[in-house]
């Protein structure tokens, strides 16, 4: 796969495909295994925990992180399709977000 040209990607995304270094499948299939792995190292007891009041806990980054990897799959299956009807994720989802993860860690 031929690195991207800057004009073929929002720029928003510039710092995060520029650290594409090698193999972008590579990497995924690699993370793919690290990644629940390093995730099973930490404790439950410690899922709610924060470093300060205003951040989130460890339980609601895992869960963007994951939110993430849905809306960037379903963009690929979009874009897979030749989709260019107008496609919108505002940061509204976020006090969604963070609300469904607070409520499902108290139970």
């Amino acid at each position: 796969m031929k690195p991207l040209k800057s004009d073929e990607y929002p720029a928003v995304y510039a710092p995060y495909i520029e650290t594409v270094v090698d193999n972008v499948f590579d990497a995924l299939e690699e993370q793919t295994l690290s990644f629940p792995a390093f995730l099973d190292t930490i404790p439950e007891e410690r899922g709610n925990f924060k470093y300060a009041e205003d951040k989130w806990t460890i339980k609601e980054v895992v869960g963007h992180v994951i939110d993430n990897e849905r809306i960037m799959a379903y963009r690929a299956l979009r874009f897979s399709r030749n989709d260019h009807s107008v496609f919108s994720l505002q940061r509204p989802h976020i006090r969604k977000f963070k609300q469904r993860i607070h409520l499902s860690s108290q139970s």
